[in-house]
């Protein structure tokens, strides 16, 4: 669990997090269960204490990472600046509510079978234009961001056993950075 604070500093909020296995966000993945590589894992975020008439949340950034640090080099972009960083993350509600979700399909780092998610959110005023979800060019303006607050560990199968080799390569991966930096 994690605060946000409110629109102004005038109070607090608490924001959850949660990683679960299916489309309806019901049922949680366990930290003792092993998930396939491959497969679609959805990510919820909520804000409670809030009045949900007046303020609504966005996903501000959140990164996959192999191990237990936010600042691992090893870090994989799922959103930026409340937009999907590659084609894998699907956005399902961001800034429309108290309640942020989303999907990916899971991956490992080469050799790593963990990974843990961070994630901000935002809260701001409803309907109003700071709001909007996706800030392609650049950070949103008004609300106030939370801290980075933390899902995991996530535990992949070997991706060797599953079938399906999501497993990331850093030469590919670099690459893509790359290509979209070039664009």
């Amino acid at each position: 669990m994690s605060t946000v604070p409110l629109l102004g500093g005038n109070g607090e909020a608490t924001a959850n997090i949660g990683v679960f296995s299916n489309p309806v966000f019901t049922d949680p993945v366990q930290l003792d269960q092993t998930v396939p590589v491959g497969s679609e894992l959805y990510i919820g975020m909520y804000v409670t204490a809030v009045d949900g008439d007046t303020f609504a949340s966005t996903a501000q950034n959140c990164f996959a990472v192999p191990e237990k640090n936010p600042n691992d080099p090893n870090r994989v972009d799922l959103i930026k600046n409340s937009c999907p960083a590659f084609n894998f993350v699907k956005m399902i509600e961001n800034g429309v509510s108290l309640q942020i979700r989303f999907s990916i399909r899971s991956f490992t780092f080469g050799n790593s079978g963990t990974v843990y998610i961070y994630c901000t959110l935002r809260l701001c005023a409803k309907n109003s234009p700071d709001c909007d979800a996706c800030k392609a060019s650049g950070r949103a303006a008004g609300g106030l961001e939370s801290e980075p607050m933390i899902a995991g560990p996530i535990t992949f199968s070997d991706p060797s056993d599953s079938g399906f080799h999501t497993a990331f390569s850093w030469t590919l991966l670099a690459g893509a950075l790359l290509s979209l930096r070039l664009l």
